[in-house]
């Protein structure tokens, strides 16, 4: 038997915005500051900003403590045709092996990290509101539609929410299709997930909770071992206080 460390951070954008230097050049690698630059929209650019700050303070809080500039640290979201991927981490021009997802809404921003190269982390943060018709019908099949029916708009949400952390921590490459992953949900209110049709309720653990008006949502993937046991929550660190109204740090462990 294994433990996994996970680490999760979430925060309001406003509050992040505050806390990191304004001067972007001071803490962001040269890459980075080109995908910042591909952003047009300056709430985008927020959201983007407040992402990459929580990010890498993570990493620096519960990793390298002796990592002083960030300009070493490069989160890199983009490949060389400038696709969206899967974040990699790259520590003085060194590709490391651990996982780290990015997930924000219009207001707030969750970030997940491991340095294990045992599991792969997806995580999403959905805002607690009713679906349109249309959205429901392109997000969610006619089995998930039919028992979501009448449910509350929390539920809808995390279902939601669900799906995109399933993707980002197990997709290789392929777009994301939210009608291809199917969640159900079993008697002891747990859920489980399938990917084109095949089971992930070994390969692929779920853990949702509530962040103010959102749904947060962390999948954990791992291909070379079923995985066993339940996240067990630790909060630790409560004088790190930086990141405003969620002041929360919470390490999370998981048994291989």
């Amino acid at each position: 038997m294994r433990t996994v460390p996970i680490h999760t951070q979430c925060a309001t954008i406003d509050r992040l915005l505050e806390l990191h230097p304004a001067d972007l050049d001071s803490w962001l690698h040269p890459e980075e500051l080109k995908e910042y630059a591909r952003y047009r929209d300056p709430r985008r650019q927020d959201q983007w900003r407040a992402g990459r700050w929580l990010a890498k303070s993570l990493i620096q809080r519960c990793g390298d403590h002796s990592l002083s500039d960030l300009r070493l640290l490069y989160v890199r979201s983009r490949n060389a045709a400038g696709k969206g991927v899967r974040p990699e981490v790259l520590l003085r021009g060194v590709s490391k092996p651990w996982s780290l997802s990015i997930a924000h809404t219009e207001v707030a921003t969750l970030v997940a990290l491991t340095f294990s190269d045992e599991v792969s982390l997806g995580v999403d943060l959905t805002e607690r509101r009713p679906l349109s018709d249309s959205l429901s019908q392109a997000w969610f099949t006619e089995s998930e539609q039919a028992w979501l029916r009448g449910t509350d708009p929390l539920e809808t949400a995390t279902v939601w929410a669900i799906k995109e952390a399933i993707y980002k921590a197990i997709q290789r490459g392929e777009g994301f299709a939210p009608r291809q992953i199917e969640i159900h949900r079993l008697e002891d209110l747990r859920y489980i997930g399938a990917y084109h049709g095949e089971t992930l309720e070994h390969v692929c653990r779920l853990h949702t909770w509530e962040e103010d008006a959102h749904v947060a949502a962390l999948a954990i993937g791992c291909e070379s071992a079923r995985i066993e046991g339940r996240l067990v929550w630790q909060t630790e660190s409560p004088e790190w206080d930086a990141a405003g109204p969620h002041k929360r740090y919470d390490c999370q462990t998981y048994t291989l």
